[in-house]
């Protein structure tokens, strides 16, 4: 049974992407890494059903990059914590604290995106700033040899 297609949908953050695993290559590869796509001559090992391997990364190798360290840069701050199962009153306390700090940090992050849409910064992606937002379609699939 053939897998019903995505549907268009409205959204206030369109720079993230159709789905939350969009991430793009810098540079595609010449052929797609998927020996199955490759002999059936069609896009079939797609990310989330949309994303060619391409010229699209991974969850896993997305995951891979982010965690990479460059060379001269500050460590990053430790993003995935999880409490212990006894955990004491403290470790949740700091917890609770540091998903929070997180938290005010995306919301930083988004209100800076959204600022420069209103500024006209990204009219040439997603349109002049629309207070309803921006209809997002589905990527199409296609397979590249």
């Amino acid at each position: 049974m053939p897998k019903e297609p995505p549907k268009p949908y409205r959204t206030m953050t369109p720079w993230t992407g159709y789905t939350p695993h969009e991430k793009k290559r810098e540079k595609p590869f010449a052929r797609c890494p998927s020996g199955k796509c490759r002999r059936a001559k069609m896009c079939l090992s797609a990310i989330d059903g949309l994303y060619c391997r391409r010229t699209h990364l991974s969850p896993k190798e997305a995951r891979a990059m982010a965690n990479r360290a460059k060379p001269g840069a500050a460590p990053r701050p430790l993003l995935h914590y999880s409490l212990p199962r006894n955990a004491s009153f403290e470790q949740a306390e700091a917890y609770r604290m540091m998903t929070d700090i997180l938290v005010a940090q995306v919301e930083a992050a988004q209100d800076r995106m959204t600022a420069k849409w209103k500024r006209g910064d990204f009219d040439h992606l997603y349109g002049p700033y629309d207070p309803k937002g921006v209809l997002m379609q589905p990527p199409k699939r296609e397979y590249v040899e």
